[in-house]
């Protein structure tokens, strides 16, 4: 019996001294909205929020899994279970604050959005014009009563003009910029305008208050170190004075 004691306060000494486990955290992200989030030629998850996140985790000790979802119902995903958080180029919004909490913001909100086509002259106005559905630029587009056609992806919408079933593509600044310096001047920049919206951040179930604590110390960590500012340069450097 003392025999046996003797190995049980063993076994919990070693335990006390081993390092804990990492708790596992699955992010989800679409891996289609470049610079954010997407794969490169070689098929590896690639990004801006890519590398934010995987930062996070290591600062926070956590072990995390990235788990891809579309755009469209990724809000769906995270409160069914599927990850536990979303970093994806998100703007907190006052209607996703409906259904999720936010962290602090990574990005500055008032989001700006420009408009790119095949052509230079043309009026937004009386153009038909594609955007990724669910996104902060639908919503801005038909407050403004535009005709607009919806796609599930930032890059569907961008084929459309180049496809000729629309006239412009409206979105995302990073997006959409590095598309047309790519493009064989294929594509021209139309023209831009601010997209009212809160700042880019990374969203949580309400009730993970304790994890998104976690995600927010690291953040500011990375502000205050200047790391934050690092991978903002590292990803979107800018390439012309437009």
């Amino acid at each position: 019996m003392r025999r046996f004691l003797t190995y049980v306060l063993l076994a919990v000494i070693l335990a006390a001294t081993l390092p804990a486990r990492a708790q596992t955290v699955r992010l989800g992200t679409e891996g289609a909205f470049a610079p954010f989030t997407f794969f490169d030629e070689n098929g590896v998850l690639s990004g801006f929020d890519i590398d934010l996140g995987n930062e996070i985790c290591l600062r926070a000790s956590l072990s995390c899994e990235w788990v891809i979802n579309d755009w469209d119902t990724i809000i769906d995903g995270l409160l069914a279970g599927k990850y536990d958080a979303i970093l994806a180029g998100m703007a907190d919004t006052v209607e996703r604050r409906k259904r999720v909490a936010f962290s602090i913001g990574y990005q500055p909100g008032n989001t700006a959005g420009i408009y790119v086509g095949t052509q230079a002259l043309i009026d937004p106005a009386t153009a038909i014009i594609a955007v990724q559905a669910e996104t902060v630029h639908e919503t801005h587009l038909i407050a403004k009563g535009y005709t607009v056609r919806s796609y599930p992806t930032a890059g569907a919408a961008l084929d459309a003009v180049l496809e000729g079933e629309a006239d412009l593509v409206f979105g995302s600044v990073p997006f959409l910029e590095k598309q047309v310096f790519t493009a064989n001047r294929r594509l021209v920049i139309i023209g831009g305008e601010p997209v009212g919206s809160g700042p880019t951040a990374i969203a949580f179930r309400k009730e993970d208050i304790e994890l998104r604590a976690l995600f927010d110390d690291a953040l500011r960590d990375m502000e205050a170190d200047g790391s934050l500012n690092r991978l903002d340069d590292k990803w979107f450097a800018k390439k012309t004075d437009t």
